[in-house]
């Protein structure tokens, strides 16, 4: 059974876009700067950031909780480069209050650094919120659209 999600990948990569699969849920958008992406993405869609490092993760991040609130925005890496990232979106203008709101290590902690156990552990993260956020009749599969 198909997750019921659209998967959008920004990435200014042509060529690294091209590499992923084609599947019916899979958008690719090729754009030099994703940040300003930010302002068209749905209101509803789950964020997450895993670009080449802190200098191309925080001006997406910067927009998003400058300009939006999602339901879910993180950032993939470790807890130092959270400390590091908020520090950052503080002196380019964010409270600390909202520098704070983003998910950073992401994906659930099974204690593992093997990037295929990470990748289901961001999936568990990212459907246990989408269902917390969809009440469900007893026994009933949800189909709630994620983007």
């Amino acid at each position: 059974m198909p997750l019921a999600c659209t998967l959008t990948v920004i990435d200014p990569r042509a060529d690294w876009l091209a590499r992923l699969p084609a599947a019916r849920n899979l958008r690719t958008i090729t754009h030099e700067n994703p940040a300003d992406l930010i302002p068209t993405l749905p209101a509803n869609a789950f964020v997450l950031c895993m670009t080449k490092g802190h200098s191309t993760d925080r001006p997406v991040l910067q927009r998003a909780l400058a300009e939006r609130t999602f339901p879910y925005l993180g950032a993939i890496g470790s807890a130092a480069k959270a400390t590091i990232l908020r520090q950052e979106l503080v002196a380019h203008g964010l409270t600390p209050e909202r520098a704070a709101q983003f998910f950073c290590p992401i994906g659930e902690d099974f204690g593992s650094n093997h990037p295929h156990e990470i990748a289901l552990s961001i999936a568990a993260q990212l459907l246990k919120l989408r269902d917390t956020l969809t009440p469900r009749l007893p026994g009933s599969v949800s189909s709630t659209a994620v983007s």
